[in-house]
């Protein structure tokens, strides 16, 4: 006798409509909190300069071709940065409790499917009501008989824009770890690591290598790209002037964009190979373990340092370098610790320097260890030669 187990396979292979629907009805304050601030924004505030214009003229005008393409976007750009993390928190929260994770691994759907299911499930958090604002405040613009398009185009894209890359960051950081407090702080270290790393090393640099002036303007501008917040915050403008609309930042709104694509393709990857035992760890994926302990270990030792010799004083007060262009006109005295490797380049100069010196008596004095020329004044003369009208008289 044969027998045969019948499994329930799911009816689509990367997307599942009833976690979807689930995923989207159990979760609707996030996404109505979301909704109603922009609600509030445009359309609300699009209906109050409505009812204005009716006294005034000019009101509807500010409003199309000023407050949306200009002012909208400065605020898109913290309300991404908040509620992309709060979305993907909820979407993937079943992956920081064992019982949940346990629950949907249990379900007849693949893992390729679960993830595409609650990634796009937590992207209509953001999509969707960006859309609907969109469209109202069309209709506003209509009524008031000041629509204006470019200007609305503009908000919408550059909102979703933004939307999808800091959604995908929270996506690809919460695939690091097990525990839902960490996917936060994992977020926001993400944001800033490149900056924070970049201001730690330049402070050191200037602390023990004197001269050093910063990393230069190719460094700036890398920092800049791998810190999003900083990038896109004055990087994203719209105005309309002189009866046209101008705008700025399209073009990197669309490579962040990009970058969302692969750092989803990455938690796609992460995802499937993820161990449901995890659930609860601060750092689920073991090779990544070393990684967050040594560099965590690295630059808070390094802030640690920088922090408490801020508040000791243990440097020194620097306020002028003396650098390679002073080498001719400054002369230092012995006692001022110069290194013995730094006084191989003076030996070149010493004839040009004391040419320039003028003699007199007591130049020279106070000379120590005569008797050990070779090894301590390292080759350099042990007697200045000068004229002999120039030289010390006789008391």
């Amino acid at each position: 006798m044969k027998w045969e187990v019948r499994t329930m396979r799911s009816g689509t292979s990367f997307f599942d409509w009833t976690v979807f629907k689930k995923t989207v009805c159990r979760f609707w304050p996030l996404w109505g909190a979301y909704f109603a601030v922009w609600l509030v924004m445009l359309p609300l505030n699009g209906l109050m300069f409505l009812q204005m214009d009716q006294h005034n003229t000019g009101y509807m005008e500010d409003f199309a071709f000023h407050m949306v393409p200009e002012a909208a976007p400065e605020l898109a750009l913290q309300l991404t940065l908040v509620f992309g993390v709060l979305a993907a928190m909820a979407v993937f929260s079943h992956l920081y409790n064992p019982r949940s994770a346990n629950f949907f691994g249990g379900l007849p759907v693949r893992r390729e499917g679960l993830f595409l299911t609650h990634y796009l499930a937590g992207l209509a958090f953001l999509i969707v009501p960006n859309v609907i604002v969109f469209l109202l405040t069309l209709l506003v613009e209509a009524i008031g008989g000041a629509v204006f398009l470019p200007g609305l185009w503009f908000w919408l894209a550059a909102t979703c824009g933004e939307c999808l890359f800091f959604y995908s960051m929270s996506v690809f950081c919460g695939m690091f770890t097990g525990h839902i407090l960490a996917l936060p702080a994992f977020y926001g270290i993400g944001n800033i690591l490149v900056f924070g790393v970049c201001v730690l090393l330049s402070t050191v640099f200037q602390r023990f290598y004197y001269g050093f002036n910063g990393f230069g303007p190719w460094m700036q501008g890398l920092v800049e790209w791998f810190t999003p917040v900083l990038n896109l915050g004055p990087g994203v403008r719209g105005w309309y002037n002189g009866g046209t609309f101008q705008s700025r930042g399209l073009g990197m709104v669309a490579a962040y964009a990009g970058a969302a694509a692969v750092l989803a393709a990455c938690s796609f990857f992460l995802y499937r190979a993820r161990r449901l035992e995890s659930a609860g760890d601060v750092v689920s994926v073991k090779a990544m373990r070393p990684v967050f302990q040594y560099g965590v270990a690295f630059c808070a030792g390094l802030a640690f340092g920088m922090v408490t010799t801020m508040f000791t004083g243990a440097w020194s007060d620097i306020h002028h370098i003396i650098r390679r262009q002073h080498r001719v006109l400054i002369v230092l005295y012995h006692k001022q610790g110069i290194a013995h490797i730094l006084q191989v380049p003076q030996r070149v100069q010493q004839f040009i320097i004391v040419s320039l010196m003028q003699a007199d008596a007591g130049l020279i004095q106070n000379i120590a260890y005569t008797y050990q020329a070779g090894a301590n004044l390292g080759c350099q003369p042990d007697s200045l030669c000068f004229p002999a009208g120039q030289r010390a008289s006789c008391p």
